[in-house]
């Protein structure tokens, strides 16, 4: 009602002004992206003195490269989900033998990829928010229980379980660089739930023999 049924398009261009000039953080208890580049050539200027100036241009660049870097990883392992998913044993035989389909292997495969994606995308809106107090971080709890329910080894729980401290329990101050520990929590929360760690540690993917139901050729 307010665009007058899409004809007017102020409301949305007011939108696109506001989100180009969103605020950016700069606090150490700013657990965001921005805030760690910003200050990180704070302390470069620090070290080299006045002749190197940090300027918020340089600090966008670095975040963007950034995120293309982890936008391009959210996609990888997206990929690796959906072929993780496509993934069915070979009951029949009981031996390591797995079959590829044109279809989701089973129910709970397909629900474990879609709700790796959905932790992925959770983690990914968190670094790239432009200012993530505290409190902000209450989104991860999701990643940390799903975490928990695909963990199959003590090594897994024990990294999920360091990575819940971080973000979670270890209070707030201001001391770079040890003030983004929510962030590198987050990091390690994520390296920890890497879609072929979670597969290696149900069965040995190096060592799987794949039949193509369309081919019937096998890869070792």
């Amino acid at each position: 009602l307010q665009t007058n049924g899409g004809r007017d398009l102020t409301l949305w261009q007011q939108f696109l002004a506001f989100a180009d000039a969103f605020p950016r953080g700069t606090f150490f208890r700013d657990n965001s992206l921005h805030s760690l580049v910003y200050n990180t050539l704070g302390h470069v200027r620090w070290l080299f003195g006045d002749g190197f100036a940090v300027n918020e241009v340089y600090v966008s660049r670095v975040v963007l490269i950034v995120m293309g870097f982890l936008g391009l990883l959210y996609l990888w392992r997206f990929v690796q989900r959906e072929q993780l998913a496509m993934i069915t044993p070979d009951r029949s035989t009981g031996s390591p033998l797995l079959r590829i389909g044109l279809q989701r292997g089973n129910r709970s495969t397909a629900r474990n990829a879609v709700m790796g994606h959905v932790m992925d995308a959770l983690a990914l809106a968190l670094i790239a928010s432009p200012v993530v107090w505290e409190h902000h971080y209450l989104l991860a709890m999701p990643i940390v229980i799903w975490g928990v329910a695909q963990s199959r080894n003590e090594r897994q729980l024990w990294r999920i379980a360091l990575s819940a401290f971080l973000i979670f329990v270890l209070p707030t101050f201001d001391v770079y660089p040890f003030s983004y520990h929510r962030l590198a929590g987050l990091l390690l929360l994520m390296a920890t739930l890497e879609p072929m760690q979670l597969a290696q540690s149900t069965f040995d993917v190096s060592r799987l023999r794949l039949n193509y139901h369309e081919t019937g050729q096998s890869v070792l």
